[in-house]
């Protein structure tokens, strides 16, 4: 992919923020750095590489995924098959990339939306 960095749209903040909602520690810097975060598709499945403001301030996070989520990208009357999975990694405390593959590899029918989210 060869996209420059630009603003998440609305949707991408949307799950953005509702991965960050089940953080618990660094939580308030995770959350302050999407102000002014960049962001550029790095995939076909539509993983984001996340790019805070340098002025932010690093999070203190044990782990590098700090949250991970799932949605089904099938129609709503049919709700089985293999799943979207939806990881936000964090790198030296900021902010790094937003993962978004499907469990059997086959094409993503639809992008994550913030509603659909399911955490593990």
């Amino acid at each position: 992919m060869d996209e420059a960095y630009r603003s998440p749209n609305a949707n991408e903040r949307a799950v953005l923020q509702k991965l960050l909602e089940k953080v618990s520690s660094g939580r308030d810097a995770l959350l302050a750095q999407l102000d002014g975060l960049s962001v550029k598709v790095t995939d076909a499945e539509g993983s984001l590489s996340l790019r805070p403001n340098p002025s932010a301030a690093r999070a203190l996070v044990k782990d590098r995924v700090v949250s991970e989520a799932y949605y089904s990208d099938q129609d709503a009357c049919v709700r089985e098959g293999p799943l979207v999975n939806v990881l936000m990694h964090v790198v030296e405390g900021f902010l790094a990339e937003l993962e978004i593959y499907k469990d059997d590899g086959s094409p993503i029918k639809k992008d994550p939306r913030a509603e659909d989210l399911t955490f593990y």
